[in-house]
């Protein structure tokens, strides 16, 4: 990537962007990946929401993988002590987990506008106001559906594995991001990816960039997880492939999610794995500072 308008400093190692690639196997294909420790079989319907066909989630995690570019500027941006202005014209519900009361209540294309009657513009906003109030608190919501604005009441629930550990069971997005930056940055193109979870690692490399700090100091680093712009770190799935990749690359070290971290440790040799939950945390493991283990 590259950045403009701005004083950088070069990055003197490496870092590396972890992925796992999907496919849809034959029966004798999928006895062979069932063997293999560098892969995982699961079924189509784990990945595919009901209802949404194929094309459409390409299409939908490409738009993610976009998306979290943006943000992981913001976030590093902020990270560094600079100013961002993140805007969005509402919250887009994607997908609703099962077993939460959203499931009963929202759908996807759900356009979330506001919360107890305080306007939200972005999900990050909504992160915020949902996390402010224990799990089980319910919230009046308005909601575009439709075409037509209903009213609608949900409560959190209680999801170890988010940030925060409260929400609403949803996955979502800001409608109309904006991300204002006071730097240009551009990326490579990386055709064919789709998904969040690169933010870390573009955080990592933008702030590395931005800061006086040599944060790589001369390492191949690998990192995995997604991120908002408020720097907290988010799970992402297939971490153990994800290991097997980054130590099969050369990476010396692998940053992944705090909730997902063992899962990267059952198949570590060479590797040394750190958990984290928010981008500056990630910072200080890269500094040297060991407080953040």
């Amino acid at each position: 990537m590259t950045i403009t308008g701005r004083p950088t400093t070069p990055v003197t190692g490496h870092y590396l962007a972890a992925t796992v690639t999907l496919h849809q196997r034959t029966a004798l294909g999928t006895l062979i990946a069932a063997v293999r420790p560098d892969r995982e079989v699961i079924a189509a319907s784990a990945l595919l929401p009901k209802g949404v066909s194929a094309e459409e989630y390409e299409r939908e995690q490409r738009l993610a993988y976009l998306d979290s570019r943006r943000v992981a500027a913001a976030a590093a941006a902020r990270a560094v002590g600079l100013p961002v202005t993140i805007s969005g014209s509402g919250v887009r519900v994607t997908q609703v987990a099962e077993g939460v009361p959203a499931a009963e209540v929202l759908r996807p294309d759900d356009v979330i506008g506001a919360v107890d009657g305080q306007r939200v513009q972005t999900l990050q906003q909504l992160q915020r106001i949902v996390r402010s109030h224990p799990a089980g608190t319910s919230f009046d919501l308005t909601v575009e559906r439709g075409g037509q604005t209903v009213q609608v009441q949900v409560q959190s629930a209680e999801l170890p594995d988010v940030a925060g550990g409260v929400g609403l069971g949803i996955a979502a997005e800001t409608r109309d991001l904006k991300v204002d930056l006071p730097f240009e940055v551009q990326f490579a193109e990386r055709e064919g990816v789709g998904g969040p979870s690169a933010g870390l690692v573009h955080a990592l490399v933008i702030a590395d960039l931005l800061d006086r700090t040599d944060y790589a100091r001369g390492q191949d680093i690998a990192a995995t997880g997604t991120i908002d712009v408020d720097g907290n770190v988010g799970p992402v799935g297939g971490v153990g492939e994800k290991a097997d990749a980054v130590e099969d690359a050369g990476a010396e070290l692998f940053l992944t999610p705090q909730s997902e971290v063992e899962q990267a440790r059952t198949v570590e040799k060479g590797l040394t794995v750190r958990g984290v939950d928010r981008l500056q945390q990630a910072l200080r493991v890269l500094a040297g500072q060991s407080e953040a283990a």
